[in-house]
């Protein structure tokens, strides 16, 4: 572990937490005194819509700064119990939504660091904290971890307990795990999920077979049994891509073929459930912070504005029309093991005002099936792209399983 006096020294230029307390490591015993607990001798850091017993929870609102609620949300309560050590809350969007905070992306301080869990991610990759909370709603996790070159997990909506986390859309909100890797958020995940990636369930339920003789990829690549499926996105659905990112996910794809994989080409209603995502995510946002519209910034009050103006039939439809697609999507995801495809348009831009966009997360949160993001560095100190993977619903083990398959191979 970094030692604590230099752990800190970049929170001055990141920026990445509203509260810090790096003492508390000095004072919190562990859950397990042999050190045996899951978590035991990681430092976390809690996304600021999430509550904390005793630090404040200020939903990244001036208006709220210094607000306590005296409890933890479950996740966090799962955290202190398997042993990790809660230093500090990592900034937010202004109520998870768009206006950014000041933080800056430690790779790169003109660059943003995503958002909305924009300190979460920026924290874990400067190395402040081992694992931090974060929550997401459209691109929360995903796109703030690709940005800032780590690892972050949306877990099955539904999944994971929201008590104690800032409601904005309870059609789509989840909590999940930023990390360095994926070896570490999967232990995160097992805290605050129950999701393990055992090999031996690494596998999909179809006329395919298994992989080795025992469900799993081979460790080295693939080349046991039936070859493993691997989905991909027809290039309609990656217009607006940067040149490095369709790079990037050619590599990718050469360097699954090479270690045995077939790659299938996907047809899916990604437009579709985006535009559904957005109106579903902006009636219940506005309904959730409407009594926030007199002290809110400008993105979150554009939200309010919109929601509200929508009516009831407008989002009755549009729940309707996405329960019918979901069943679809789950249909076609079932046909390969994971699906393949880029976590934002490409590295994270320059600017501050701006937490970027959710485009490539937000039908995949919209399905409310597991994703995953690892970085992927196309070249010699270049910036690192976000690799998101996805699975069906449910198949989480799967998706770890993958994810840490994945991240081997690409180095």
């Amino acid at each position: 572990m970094t030692d604590r006096a230099t752990r800190f020294d970049r929170e001055p230029e990141v920026r990445a937490f509203v509260h810090l307390a790096p003492a508390a490591a000095e004072h919190e015993a562990p859950a397990v005194a042999d050190g045996t607990a899951p978590l035991a001798g990681l430092t976390a850091g809690i996304k600021d819509v999430i509550e904390t017993a005793d630090m404040p929870t200020a939903l990244g609102s001036a208006h709220y700064a210094g607000r306590h609620t005296g409890r933890d949300a479950a996740v966090v309560s799962a955290l202190r119990a398997a042993g990790a050590t809660v230093v500090g809350k990592t900034t937010t969007a202004e109520f998870a939504y768009r206006d950014a905070p000041e933080t800056r992306n430690p790779l790169d301080p003109t660059r943003t660091p995503g958002g909305s869990s924009s300190g979460s991610a920026a924290a874990v990759a400067a190395g402040m904290v081992d694992v931090a909370l974060a929550t997401q709603t459209g691109g929360s996790i995903i796109r703030p971890a690709a940005y800032c070159g780590v690892v972050g997990y949306k877990p099955t909506y539904g999944l994971v307990p929201t008590s104690g986390v800032m409601q904005l859309a309870p059609s789509f909100d989840t909590v999940g795990v930023i990390a360095r890797d994926v070896a570490t958020v999967a232990r995160g995940a097992e805290v605050i999920a129950g999701v393990v990636p055992e090999p031996d369930r690494n596998r999909r339920n179809t006329d395919h077979g298994s992989h080795n003789g025992r469900g799993e990829p081979h460790p080295r690549g693939f080349s046991h049994g039936a070859a493993p499926r691997v989905g991909m996105l027809p290039a309609a659905d990656l217009t607006g891509c940067a040149p490095e990112m369709l790079d990037a996910l050619r590599l990718v794809g050469d360097v699954v073929t090479g270690a045995g994989a077939e790659l299938v080409e996907l047809t899916l209603p990604i437009g579709r459930l985006r535009e559904l995502h957005g109106l579903i995510n902006a009636y219940e946002g506005a309904r959730s912070l409407a009594a926030e519209a007199p002290h809110c910034r400008e993105q979150t009050a554009g939200l309010i504005e919109r929601g509200l103006a929508l009516g009831l039939t407008e989002y009755v439809d549009a729940i309707a029309e996405m329960e019918r697609l979901r069943p679809g999507v789950d249909q076609t995801l079932s046909r390969v093991d994971v699906v393949l495809s880029p976590a934002s348009f490409g590295p994270a831009p320059v600017g501050l005002h701006h937490t970027g966009r959710s485009d490539f997360c937000q039908p995949w949160s919209a399905a409310r099936v597991p994703a995953i993001t690892i970085p992927v560095t196309p070249a010699p100190g270049a910036l690192p792209l976000g690799l998101q993977i996805t699975a069906p619903r449910w198949e989480d083990t799967r998706l770890l399983g993958w994810a840490a398959r994945l991240e081997a191979l690409l180095g």
